[in-house]
């Protein structure tokens, strides 16, 4: 119920109502401040309710989709559904991502030649029950939409007057009537003439509009002494040079957004009101009147024989009411602070106030990145290194999970909630402790992408259905999806500004926004893409593809920065602290490349097709699995080679290490060991009832979860 809009419209109507009365506390323990001072504080309350909107730019609109048409408006949009081109790719390959990789090389040329056309979609859905049920959030996002409507429609209606008052009246010459109001003009320091014009029958003069204001005065102005025609030019006059009407204008729009909020209707009055009397000071000292004096300017626009004109209260702009012309008397009989106090109780209230806004602020510019936890994606971190800070395993079953098919390779939420998805479509989350299914969601074929969890709680996946998926890692409930040319088997991966990183068969690589799933960037690389991305702390997206190269792009344009081509297929690259990319290939090596140039440092042997991702222990040790049954321990610097071990069948999943330096790796011969990180003694082992080529992931307690071939998903302790 509490996904996506709902819940990020509560988030910000709370930091708003908290900054909202740290303000309020403010303007009434200093009653004096001046208010300027205070119409900034409440200009303030509606920048604090605007950066909270920053929640809500990115996020999609529910939308059922899956719903049947009905009606009218139901009929055209299925039809406009049907047009839209569906992307099959000729043949769909296996489940395993290993057994993509071990497609026969004449199948990867075939993909050899660029697409002619990538047809990409995104849409915005949450989970719904089938038929024409409707969700909760479905209807509070429908109320929420209602009432905003409401209110901006009132708004237009307004803006309709607005302009309709504007028809009706006669442009006045800015000296044409009274002489005061030339020198008012000449003492504001005003650069350009304002636009003045009379209107028969007006209650009391205005400021109306918005992007360009225009002061409207009564017809009878010469009915009214001079001194309170030139008094209420220079506070109309001080509106437009202080630019209230565009201030006033951010409080409008924040109370149509935050509707149901009182706070909000609250903050766009004391805002009006505040902009009034700091106008009305500023009128004084261009007109040369003291407050007495300007107090009884003010109540000759309330005279009684005035009631029955135009009243344009309601209209955008700045307006006087009876009400806020009384509360502007009382205020210049309201004792002010000096210049000093003032400056001190700006720099007392503005520093707590300014850490109050940080928090979102920073929010809004750095995005979401991964999700704070042992194993949040492939491999671990955005480097791939397979490291955990989590050790102590012996090898002794915890609990298992019956998938009933093949089983991804798992990423663990801050919580311990453990995510992989499944052959027949199926991405499960699991109790960490227990092994409890939470929830499960179903795609349209299989899974093979390793999630991926971003530190606001969304979660990532690909799934062969050509299709990126974001949904909501506490309840399952779809955000959105993106749709590619081909089949997706890497898994996403997150950059530290909230952008997802996926490779699709179609041989793109995409650059996503991670809030909304709109395209920021494609790059077309020389075949399909099955590789995981890596990250570098510079924000490089290292990538490798089908057509035998690694890419190294950059994350916020996506331009290649360079290429290395690998006698064959480059699969998922790793990245020592040094910067240094590793990465292995079909053709049997493991490469080490700069990376900031693709220069190789060196590239070692094995005996056959490298499809594993190295790990990169904290010494720099290179671990990578084989085709030709070991597992080798590989200088960082030399690529000499330091030990292998021996299993009984081929190794296609990617070593972990632990906090202790032990290495993790599965085999095909249905046995998952526990090797030395030092010497390459095997430690223990633990025997399944299939080969494991999933690759692990190893909790913050050292607990090894893994999938095996059979459907069998194991929690190791």
């Amino acid at each position: 119920m509490w996904d996506s809009l709902p819940r990020h419209l509560v988030f910000a109507a709370t930091e708003g109502a908290v900054f909202f009365c740290a303000v309020w506390a403010a303007t009434r323990v200093f009653r004096g401040m001046p208010a300027t001072l205070k119409c900034w504080l409440w200009r303030m309350v509606s920048i604090k309710f605007a950066l909270g909107l920053l929640f809500l730019i990115s996020l999609p609109v529910t939308v059922n989709t899956q719903a049947q048409a009905s009606g009218t408006v139901g009929k055209v949009t299925a039809a406009l559904l049907r047009t839209i081109p569906r992307s099959e790719s000729p043949t769909r390959p296996s489940f395993s991502r290993t057994q993509v990789r071990s497609t026969p090389r004449p199948f990867q040329s075939s993909f050899a030649a660029p697409a002619q056309s990538i047809p990409t979609e995104t849409s915005s859905a949450a989970i719904q029950p089938r038929g024409h049920a409707v969700s909760a959030q479905g209807l509070i996002e429908s109320l929420w939409l209602l009432g905003m409507a409401i209110v901006v429609i009132r708004s237009l209606l307004a803006f309709k007057r607005v302009d309709r008052i504007l028809r009706d009246s006669s442009e006045m010459p800015l000296v044409g009537v009274d002489p005061g109001m030339g020198q008012v003009f000449a003492r504001s320091g005003h650069r350009s003439n304002p636009k003045v014009r009379v209107l028969d029958d007006l209650a009391a003069p205005a400021l109306l509009g918005l992007f360009r204001p225009t002061i409207v005065l009564p017809s009878d102005i010469r009915s009214t002494s001079p001194e309170a025609v030139s008094s209420a030019f220079a506070h109309e006059l001080a509106h437009l040079k202080r630019r209230d009407s565009l201030w006033i204008l951010l409080a409008e729009a924040m109370k149509a957004v935050f509707w149901f909020h009182p706070f909000a209707w609250i903050a766009c009055r004391e805002q009006r009101i505040e902009a009034e009397i700091a106008a009305d000071r500023l009128a004084r000292t261009w007109t040369g009147a003291s407050p007495r004096e300007y107090a009884q300017h003010l109540l000759e626009w309330i005279d009684p024989s005035r009631a029955n004109r135009v009243s344009v209260v309601a209209v955008p702009g700045l307006v006087p009411s009876t009400h806020e012309l009384i509360i502007r008397v009382k205020a210049m009989s309201l004792r002010r602070y000096s210049g000093k106090s003032s400056f001190a109780i700006g720099t007392f209230l503005g520093i707590p106030l300014a850490i109050a806004l940080a928090p979102i602020m920073l929010f809004a510019i750095s995005g979401t990145g991964l999700a704070s936890s042992p194993w949040p994606k492939f491999h671990g971190g955005l480097d791939n290194a397979g490291r955990s800070s989590g050790s102590g395993a012996i090898g002794v079953k915890k609990w298992s999970f019956e998938i009933a098919d093949d089983s991804g390779d798992p990423a663990i939420g801050p919580d311990g909630t453990i995510y992989l998805g499944s052959g027949h479509g199926t991405v499960f989350a699991l109790n960490g402790a227990t092994g409890a299914k939470k929830w499960s969601f179903k795609t349209d074929y299989c899974v093979a992408s390793t999630p991926a969890i971003s530190s606001d709680g969304t979660l990532f996946f690909g799934s062969q259905d050509n299709k990126l998926y974001a949904v909501n890692s506490a309840t399952g409930a779809k955000k959105w999806t993106f749709k590619t040319g081909g089949l997706i088997y890497p898994a996403p991966t997150i950059g530290t500004d909230g952008t997802v990183y996926i490779g699709s068969w179609d041989g793109y690589v995409y650059a996503l926004d991670g809030g909304t799933g709109a395209k920021i960037w494609s790059f077309k690389t020389a075949g399909p893409v099955t590789s995981d991305a890596a990250i570098g702390d510079d924000g490089t997206v290292y990538i490798g593809s089908h057509g035998s190269a690694i890419y190294a792009l950059n994350g916020k344009t996506g331009a290649k920065k360079w290429s290395f081509t690998a006698e064959d297929t480059i699969n998922s690259p790793s990245i020592g602290p040094d910067g240094t990319v590793y990465v292995g290939s079909w053709d049997g090596k493991v490469y080490a490349l700069d990376g900031s140039t693709g220069k190789q440092k060196w590239a070692t042997q094995t005996g056959d097709e490298v499809q594993s991702c190295p790990a990169v222990g904290l010494d720099g040790t290179i671990y990578v699995g084989s085709e030709d049954h070991r597992v080798y321990a590989l200088d960082g610097k030399t690529g000499g080679r330091k030990w292998a071990f021996i299993t009984g069948g081929p190794i296609e999943a990617s070593p972990a290490i632990g906090g202790d330096g032990t290495v993790y790796v599965g085999s095909k011969d249905e046995h998952f060991y526990a090797l030395n990180g030092k010497t390459g003694a095997r430690i223990w082992d633990f025997d399944g009832s299939s080969g494991f080529v999933a690759s692990p992931a190893i909790g913050s307690d050292g607990t090894i979860y893994v999938g095996s071939e059979d459907g069998t998903f194991y929690a190791l302790r």
